[in-house]
């Protein structure tokens, strides 16, 4: 996920593609929007889909871990990162960094302990956005929320965000935005969007994914607003292979002629580690930059071999999914550091 600094629409969109070029000596261009006030181009990361279950707070985890993930290595002790591996990893997280991106987590939870949640118990100062109408307001309601989506777009404004949607209120949010003209206002900041939508292999879940984008160009091409979409295949079902011929598939396979989306496969991750992480509430990049003896101390029932053998698998596993971000044009290697500062003073 790419950021610039903005100007007018279309001095944004050749930013971007400065930045994502790796140009630019990572300085931040500025400009004026139609009122002569100074803007910021800021890019979004946006996760969803309206079917549960298929890896929304997964990818969100995995992107933010690659965000922020040299800031977490930076940290870890030399026993870690004297590992040539672990090394040639750091480095590229280092060049697709982004460690000032905002966490926002948008659900419904009635009752809601947001420090609950898995988003909130895995990384630090995540913004919880809890919609007072429960799912089944919102479904015979969906203006029930537009109060709190005022909010949200008052935040997208004004910070870079990664955004983990709940299956329940993404299609609130795409009406409300449809119905206040979102996208006038982003183009004019020169925002761009990341929207990455999840899909296992199941019928119903390929033919919410291209709902989804469809939606979501509808929402942002008429004004001109940069949309990148990426339909992330998670294997945890398996493979997508008996989707090829099939009528939803082709479908997905659609989208990128008609929004050029690009795809991402996440595999299953077959290391020991991954349900003793997931219980622990920790992601990837943070099991990663522990010691042997951490591990060991956290999970003192597994063996050193069974230890080594999930770390190494683990870090292949992530590591292929890191360049599975960048080959699809969502992680670009060179990214200018921007300043903390992201909103207009």
């Amino acid at each position: 996920m790419t950021a610039t600094t903005g100007m007018n629409t279309a001095d944004a969109k050749a930013a971007a593609g400065t930045a994502a070029s790796g140009e630019g000596g990572g300085k931040a261009a500025t400009g004026k929007d139609g009122a002569g006030k100074e803007v910021v181009t800021l890019r979004h990361g946006i996760v969803a889909n309206r079917v549960g279950g298929v890896g929304k707070t997964t990818t969100t985890m995995l992107l933010a871990d690659a965000l922020r993930g040299a800031e977490v290595f930076a940290k870890a002790k030399p026993a870690v990162r004297g590992k040539p591996a672990v090394q040639q990893f750091e480095e590229q997280l280092r060049a697709v960094a982004v460690p000032s991106v905002s966490l926002l987590d948008v659900d419904v939870q009635p009752g809601g302990d947001r420090n609950g949640s898995n988003l909130a118990r895995r990384f630090d100062k995540v913004m919880p956005f809890e919609l007072a109408p429960t799912a089944s307001d919102l479904a015979q309601d969906p203006t029930l929320a537009y109060s709190h989506f005022d909010n949200l777009g008052a935040t997208l404004l004004q910070r870079r965000c990664l955004v983990d949607f709940g299956a329940n209120v993404i299609d609130p949010f795409l009406e409300w935005a449809a119905m206040g003209e979102v996208g006038i206002d982003w183009a004019r900041r020169g925002i761009g969007i990341d929207f990455l939508v999840p899909t296992t292999a199941d019928d119903r879940a390929l033919t919410a994914t291209a709902d989804a984008i469809e939606a979501m160009r509808k929402l942002c091409a008429p004004h001109g607003v940069d949309l990148r979409c990426f339909v992330v295949l998670n294997w945890r079902d398996g493979p997508f292979t008996k989707y090829e011929h099939s009528e939803h598939w082709r479908k997905v396979l659609a989208l990128g002629e008609t929004t050029a989306s690009k795809t991402i496969h996440v595999k299953k991750c077959t290391s020991e580690l991954w349900q003793l992480m997931d219980q622990a509430r920790l992601t990837p990049v943070k099991l990663l930059a522990m010691t042997e003896d951490e591990i060991a101390e956290t999970w003192p029932t597994l063996s050193t071999v069974a230890m080594r053998r999930g770390y190494n698998q683990m870090l292949a596993w992530y590591r292929e999914v890191v360049d599975e971000m960048i080959d699809s044009g969502l992680l670009r290697g060179g990214v200018p550091r921007i300043p903390e500062r992201d909103a207009a003073g």
